[in-house]
C-alpha cells in the first residue's frame, strides 16, 4: 500500500516537472518524450542528493524558491538539449528552414 502511494506521488512529481520544464523551454515540435526524460533525470538525481530532494519536495508543493528553480533549470537545460530525439528535431527544423 505504501508503494502505491509512493508511486502515485512520484508520478505526480514527474508530471509537475514535465510541465515546468516545458514552460521553461517551450518548443512546439518537441513531443513529450524529451520532457519525460528530463523529469526522470531530475527525480533520479534527487534520489542521490538529499538537498535536491528537499528543494523538489518544497518547490513542487507550492513553496517555490529561486534555489528550486535554479536546480531544475540546471539539470533540465543539459538533459533536454543532450537528448538525441531533440537533436533530430532541431536538425529537421533547421533543414526545413533552409539553414545550414
Amino acid at each position: 500500500m505504501a508503494t502505491s502511494a509512493g508511486t502515485g506521488a512520484a508520478t505526480a512529481q514527474r508530471t509537475q516537472l514535465m510541465r515546468l520544464v516545458r514552460a521553461m523551454y517551450p518548443h512546439d515540435p518537441f513531443p513529450d518524450g524529451p520532457y519525460e526524460r528530463v523529469a526522470d533525470a531530475i527525480l533520479d538525481a534527487a534520489r542521490e542528493d538529499p538537498r535536491l530532494r528537499a528543494q523538489l519536495d518544497q518547490g513542487l508543493s507550492g513553496a517555490s524558491s529561486s534555489a528550486f528553480v535554479e536546480a531544475v533549470r540546471a539539470k533540465a537545460i543539459v538533459t533536454l538539449y543532450n537528448d538525441p530525439e531533440v537533436w533530430a528535431i532541431l536538425g529537421r527544423v533547421r533543414r526545413d528552414a533552409g539553414l545550414r
